[in-house]
């Protein structure tokens, strides 16, 4: 997993040669992906391996709370 933000048609269809874009599909599955590593234990996990704060947990309505998480794991790792 990566923590990506959503990206666009234009990009999907350059990364997979193809115009025809699944974007539910593909929404989905980032969905999916996105409530599996937006939980407070993964990201503190993230945050003790010195790993960035993901792009796609900001959108969600508990994102400061995560945030806090990962930066309790960041402090954990500095010590």
């Amino acid at each position: 997993m990566a923590g990506k933000a959503v990206r666009d048609n234009d990009t999907l269809t350059e990364w997979y040669g193809t115009p025809h874009v699944d974007r539910e599909d593909y929404l989905s599955g980032y969905t999916a992906g996105q409530a599996d590593l937006c939980r407070a234990a993964t990201l503190r996990a993230w945050g003790e391996k010195g790993r960035n704060f993901p792009a796609n947990c900001d959108g969600i309505a508990n994102a400061e709370q995560l945030r806090q998480q990962w930066q309790t794991g960041m402090d954990h790792a500095t010590r």
